[in-house]
Parts: structure tokens; C-alpha cells; sequence
């Protein structure tokens, strides 16, 4: 087997069902295993930009781009966040009810939060 640019065919694919069929795979079996919508694959560029516009009409909400998450503790009242900025070399300390971390498999703030990674790092 070959492989490289110089190929007609790509190196490797990932093969999804379309959302139309995903629907119909939940439809056909309706025993609340399933979500209510499917997953979609997207860009991570485009998604950020999408959430970042949303997230910025809202005054309750803050993001964090550029800062990296220490460590996280999470309490009854809310979750403890150590973090730094990376533009600035500044560590600071947030407390908040809620924590939503963007920060893909190998997430600080998902080992911290004990909660497991399905299907491994790829």
C-alpha cells in the first residue's frame, strides 16, 4: 500500500452517517438510549467563532481564550479554576458555578474533573 499526496485517493477517511440517516437510526429505535439530536463532526475553527459570538451577547458569561487551566476543583457551590494567561505570564484564581472547558481529549479540566474520556485520545 501506498500513500501521500502524490495518490488519487485520501490517506484515510472517516466514514459518518449523515444526519438524515442518524435521525432515522433514532427513530427506528426509540428506547431513550439514543440523544434527542445527532452529533455533527465540525471545524473547531468554526464552532470557536460560532461560540465565541453567542458566548459574547451574554454579560453572564465570561470566556477565557489564551488562559491554560491548572487545575480545577469542583465543590457543591461551584468549581475552583487556577489558571494562567499566557499572554501575560499571570496566574489567577476564578470561582464559578459553572465550568464549560473547550479543551479537547487530552482536557486538564476533564482529568481533574475525574470524568472519563470514551473511546480513547483519537
Amino acid at each position: 500500500m501506498t500513500s501521500g499526496l502524490h495518490t488519487d485517493k485520501p490517506i484515510t477517511s472517516w466514514e459518518f452517517p449523515s444526519v438524515d440517516d442518524l435521525r432515522a437510526e433514532y427513530r427506528e429505535k426509540n428506547d431513550g438510549s439514543s440523544p434527542v439530536e445527532p452529533w455533527q463532526r465540525i471545524s473547531q475553527a468554526v464552532f470557536e467563532q460560532f461560540l465565541k459570538a453567542r458566548c459574547d451577547k451574554d454579560p453572564l458569561i465570561s470566556c477565557r481564550f489564551g488562559w491554560k487551566v491548572e487545575q480545577s476543583t469542583e465543590s457543591s457551590e461551584g468549581v475552583l479554576v487556577e489558571a494562567t494567561n499566557l499572554h501575560a505570564n499571570v496566574k489567577r484564581k476564578f470561582f464559578t458555578k459553572y465550568l464549560v472547558a473547550c479543551d479537547g481529549a487530552s482536557s486538564r479540566v476533564r482529568r481533574d474533573l475525574a470524568i472519563p474520556l470514551d473511546g480513547g485520545p483519537v
